[in-house]
């Protein structure tokens, strides 16, 4: 009850980083401790994030894309030939089901900073969400949308 009543732009959803385990037959997730300090210091006692997005080291991130686009069919594979001539390390490209107009830029394990400086350099384009979609070995998952297929046309 206490989160219907906070409003969705200030929900953050993280999912900890870990391991499946199980024992006497029954599964379960075991949280990875030292990874999910860092992502609740993140979440809770962040300093401002105003300029920290360009202290990231674009060689470390890894991006996964998704192509929601209705207008370029190969958008997934021209955003990754672009993030990767930027420095970043695209794990993984595919199509989605469903179409999109604007991009959203989901930020893994609570990072938003790293998700913020993907916006940037994809010219301010997209929605980040503090979120998980896709791979959870990805720091950012870009559902690419029309509006970013308007950034690799204008390239050409």
């Amino acid at each position: 009850n206490f989160i219907r009543n906070v409003s969705k732009s200030k929900q953050n959803i993280a999912m900890l980083p870990g391991e499946f385990g199980s024992e006497d037959g029954a599964s379960y997730w075991v949280a990875d401790q030292k990874e999910t300090r860092k992502i609740v210091k993140r979440l809770f006692f962040s300093e401002e994030i105003s300029d920290k997005q360009t202290l990231v080291n674009r060689k470390n991130v890894k991006i996964s894309i998704y192509n929601g686009s209705q207008e370029e069919k190969l958008l997934a594979t021209k955003l990754s030939a672009k993030l990767r001539e930027s420095g970043y390390t695209v794990m993984y490209i595919q199509d989605n089901k469903t179409y999109i107009k604007t991009s959203k830029i989901y930020a893994q394990k609570a990072n938003f900073e790293t998700a913020l400086r993907v916006k940037k350099d994809l010219n301010n384009k997209g929605e980040i969400i503090v979120g998980n979609f896709g791979p959870p070995d990805s720091d950012v998952t870009i559902l690419a949308g029309d509006d970013l297929a308007k950034i690799v046309s204008q390239q050409r």
